[in-house]
């Protein structure tokens, strides 16, 4: 419906991500340490959690309630989009429930409210949008992203009721998943119920 991010063929208007979203790093390696890390505390995020745009979480990569009050200024919220800043480029998950904690390998992007946490997620996974940020990133061993290179990233703002009017399709097409899947399932049940009724 939007197109290539890249090429905007449609010609949405093009505005930096600084100016749609907060954009901070993840705490420094130094305030996180091995000794740190507990079984069943507050999960933290770091790239290698991050799947097919969803959050993996890993129980025995935790840290407890007091270390995660400390480090405060990197708590993960409901909606943020956690973006990897190290290694494979552009993967990238919106954040589902509160309690996480960003890793030293990942980035938070805090929507301001202009464009939906999802819209930036889909956006920045985008093969040709992942393309570029390889050719961005910095660091000869590892590829590496920074606030800097991530702020000035442009991203397409379609007006709000186009993207209203995806999300509402969207919705509609979920809600009709979720009958075709409830239907499938009385189907199932109705057809055992028969099978075993001949036997």
């Amino acid at each position: 419906m939007f197109g290539d991010p890249i090429l905007n063929t449609h010609g949405w208007q093009k505005v930096s991500l600084s100016a749609l979203a907060e954009i901070k790093i993840g705490p420094f390696g130094s305030l996180l340490h091995r000794e740190d890390y507990i079984v069943g505390g507050h999960p933290v995020v770091n790239p290698s959690h991050v799947h097919d745009g969803n959050i993996v979480i890993d129980e025995k990569l935790t840290i407890s309630e007091t270390k995660y009050k400390e480090l405060s200024a990197y708590h993960l919220f409901e909606n943020d989009v956690v973006l990897g800043r190290r290694g494979e480029m552009g993967r990238c998950a919106v954040v589902q429930t509160s309690g996480l904690l960003c890793g030293t390998g990942s980035m938070i992007i805090r929507t301001l409210g202009e464009v939906r946490a999802d819209f930036l997620q889909k956006i920045i996974s985008f093969p040709s949008f992942k393309k570029m940020l390889e050719d961005m990133a910095v660091g000869q061993t590892m590829p590496n992203l920074n606030v800097p290179i991530i702020s000035r990233l442009e991203i397409i703002k379609p007006p709000n009721e186009v993207q209203n009017a995806y999300y509402a399709f969207v919705e509609q097409v979920d809600k009709s998943k979720f009958v075709v899947q409830n239907l499938a399932k009385i189907l199932k049940t109705y057809h055992n119920k028969n099978y075993q009724h001949r036997m």
